[in-house]
């Protein structure tokens, strides 16, 4: 996420939304980079650069209703949403 050559883990609090990014250097954590709450009933179904900007973006999903949004990212901040398509809710993003 920060283009520091390492992946970088992204965590979710489920009960309370928030989401936070860990920066890793290989297995050490060098900092954290807050993001903005997501609705409890959204999960985090996958990241990918779909904006092709070189920066991952991470896409949320509400089970239930079949809802997609997409946080657009630059590196670890938000650059905006984007609405996509819903999608039944019995089918699950491989991304």
């Amino acid at each position: 996420m920060d283009h520091n050559g390492t992946p970088d883990l992204i965590w979710r609090d489920r009960t309370t939304g928030d989401n936070t990014i860990m920066r890793m250097d290989s297995t050490a954590r060098i900092g954290w980079a807050a993001l903005p709450r997501v609705a409890t009933a959204w999960t985090l179904a996958g990241t990918s650069d779909f904006d092709a900007n070189g920066s991952p973006d991470l896409l949320f999903r509400d089970r239930i209703t079949g809802v997609n949004t997409l946080m657009k990212m630059s590196s670890t901040f938000r650059l905006g949403w984007a609405t996509l398509p819903t999608v039944t809710s019995i089918w699950s993003p491989t991304v």
